[in-house]
């Protein structure tokens, strides 16, 4: 599991501890949970978490390189949410092949297609931990999304954009 964003109660990282401890009770076994972004007001609260579960670690801010390195190596991008803009991050990851659980705001229901590219799910914690523990238990699932995102992360690129603003523009 990767998430990544600011360690801030919006983007729903004070939630991660809980969400981890109970995908781990589902799944029956430890799970890795990588945590990069840019300290915020919960990251005392994550650095402590990590520093206490062998299974869960915290980098801090990352380069864009190893961002990037991180997208393709996570199985899931979990983004727990309260209120998100558009979510790029979800479309860097589907980039990657990478599917999203997300939880069900407005930013984020726009940059995942549920059960297409990712989940959209409650705030739930448990509802968000069984959705992670869905994908990591279901390989074909896991990569069929993966596969969907890479398409549907084609379609933001710099040129369809252009493309679809110049055809905005001239009708």
């Amino acid at each position: 599991i990767l998430f990544l964003g600011g360690l801030e109660t919006y983007k729903g990282a004070d939630r991660l501890p809980e969400i981890h401890k109970k995908a781990e009770a589902i799944y029956g076994e430890p799970i890795r949970l990588d945590i990069a972004g840019r300290d915020g007001s919960v990251s005392d609260r994550i650095t402590s978490y990590c520093s206490d579960n062998c299974s869960a670690h915290y980098h801090g801010y990352v380069s864009e390189h190893k961002k990037q390195r991180l997208l393709q190596k996570a199985w899931l991008l979990l983004l727990p949410s309260r209120v998100e803009g558009y979510g790029i991050v979800a479309i860097e990851a589907n980039a990657c092949g990478t599917p999203v659980v997300g939880t069900d705001v407005k930013g984020l229901r726009d940059s995942i297609k549920h059960e297409q590219t990712g989940l959209i799910v409650t705030e739930n914690t448990d509802e968000i931990a069984s959705a992670v523990v869905d994908l990591l238990s279901n390989n074909s699932y896991r990569t069929e999304l993966g596969r969907h995102g890479r398409d549907w992360a084609e379609r933001h690129s710099w040129e369809s954009a252009a493309s679809q603003f110049n055809n905005l523009i001239s009708s």
